[in-house]
């Protein structure tokens, strides 16, 4: 998941380096709003898609391969096999990890985010209510205290304060923005917000169509009347803004100087200095519109990288040895290998150090499993060890029988206690090794864990295993290596 967040925010960022330094200064307000709309959908779906067909043209020493989140490093042994891990918990403290804490900070920050966006939808809701209304087109025009201007859905909200001529231009301002469905553009980019409120990219998104439902807005209203005599209304006074922010407002505050023939004018409204540099900005030309092709070689690096990343999944060696004994015993009965079969053993190889961090883990076939050699592969075993309890039982229901028996008994016996005279604390992992004799005996145990306490625990609750009956194979009893993890939290 961490991942595709990542991925999500680094497309955004270079969709709107893009817009800031191609697109942003041009007068093509409609097409840059749909930009914005698109690429910021594009951000969320991108991460999802892979094509084969790149993915299979590229050599895979080319492809990227992304960190892998390791559970464990396990020893490897093509000879052993892993039983379900085992969780031991103690009854000391609750464990809470770092994938917990950041899920309960997105839910809060999500829960802020809502009950902020309902606030904002309240205060809107009184507005519309304890208002008196007027007709304008098809419109709703809401007188309200003040020197407001601003839109929402098919509402207009104009203060009362307002000049006569100062409402006529903010009331044509405003139908503009309806009649283009700005408002739906912003509660997009709400909804976007409220669920990824950590992302500050999808703040930038929505001030950058802010602004181009602005410019849109002013370049319809001056088709009708003069820019001198709209600008002229925009300097005249300075309205209050509301603080809703899925909402067109008619002016936004910040303070901010403009230079008008030769005279300098401080005034409380940055957005009003923008808004009239655009409209005195050269209009730009129909091939100028090549620009937006940028997008398309973008485009394509985000699909070459999605399609040819490959994230390593969480894996345990259980995994990995299952697919070397399975692959082994497909193989039992040829007399040599080919290459392509050869080449899965590499990778298995391969992805058998990647997982372990250990080059000297060694992964070997033979043709045929020799009587002579102990223990026999799990794989190959033609009656696996029984532990007691489980006899008369097929092989598959005799395993399951003996994980489940051996899960109760070490889960019963760990001496949850072993932490309290030291230092160990957290999400602590236990590798477990053991064999089942011929004669039925657990011998060989080992233990690897990061402190000696947790190793001379679990060496002596699987000391603790009962005699069992032997496996067998062609005849003769033989001997079976297991692996066993256990998490143990405190």
């Amino acid at each position: 998941m961490i991942h595709y967040i990542l991925q999500t925010i680094a497309f955004q960022l270079l969709f709107l380096l893009l817009y800031e330094v191609f697109l942003k200064r041009e007068t093509f307000f409609q097409q840059n709003r749909w930009y914005l709309l698109g690429t910021s959908a594009l951000s969320f779906v991108l991460p999802l898609v892979k094509l084969p067909a790149l993915q299979s043209a590229i050599p895979s020493q080319y492809q990227i391969q992304l960190p892998a989140v390791l559970l464990g490093e396990p020893s490897t042994t093509t000879t052993s096999t892993q039983l379900p891990e085992v969780l031991v918990q103690s009854n000391t403290e609750m464990i809470v990890t770092v994938s917990q804490i950041a899920v309960s900070l997105w839910i809060i920050g999500m829960i802020g985010s809502i009950i902020w966006l309902a606030y904002k939808g309240l205060k809107l809701h009184q507005y519309i209510k304890n208002n008196p209304a007027e007709n304008y087109h098809n419109a709703t025009v809401k007188i309200v205290p003040g020197k407001h201007a601003f839109s929402f859905l098919h509402y207009i909200f104009l203060g009362a304060e307002l000049s006569i001529s100062q409402r006529e231009i903010a009331l044509q301002h405003e139908y503009i923005h309806i009649k283009q469905r700005h408002s739906w553009d912003l509660l997009y980019f709400e909804i976007l917000r409220m669920i990824c409120w950590f992302n500050p990219l999808l703040y930038l998104f929505q001030q950058r169509i802010t602004s181009v439902h602005e410019y849109l807005a002013d370049s319809a209203i001056t088709k009708n009347i003069s820019k001198t005599s709209y600008c002229n209304e925009l300097l005249a006074a300075v309205f209050q803004t509301s603080a809703i922010s899925f909402t067109n407002t008619f002016f936004n505050h910040s303070s901010t100087r403009l230079n008008v023939l030769n005279k300098s004018f401080v005034f409380q409204n940055g957005q009003v200095k923008k808004r009239i540099l655009m409209l005195h900005s050269k209009q730009s030309t129909t091939t100028k519109l090549w620009k937006y092709l940028l997008v398309l070689p973008l485009l394509a690096g985000m699909l070459v990288y999605t399609s040819c990343s490959q994230e390593v999944e969480n894996a345990t060696d259980e995994n990995l040895s299952q697919q070397i004994s399975n692959l082994k015993m497909s193989l039992e009965n040829k007399e040599s290998l080919s290459q392509e079969e050869m080449a899965q053993f590499k990778a298995l190889f391969s992805k058998a150090t990647q997982l372990s961090g250990d080059s000297n883990i060694k992964v070997e076939y033979t043709d045929n499993w020799d009587e002579s050699d102990s223990p026999v592969p799990f794989t190959v075993i033609e009656k696996v060890p029984v532990f007691p309890g489980c006899e008369g039982m097929e092989n598959e229901a005799a395993k399951k029988c003996m994980s489940q028996k051996i899960a109760s008994l070490v889960a019963e016996n760990f001496n949850t206690d072993v932490s309290k005279d030291s230092d160990i604390n957290g999400k602590q992992r236990i590798f477990v090794q053991f064999k089942i004799d011929a004669q039925g005996n657990v011998v060989d145990t080992k233990a690897r864990a990061p402190h000696p306490e947790l190793e001379k625990e679990a060496l002596r609750v699987i000391e603790m295993l009962p005699q069992m009956t032997p496996g067998e194979h062609r005849g003769k009893q033989v001997a079976v290596i297991y692996s066993l993890p256990i998490i143990f939290e405190i």
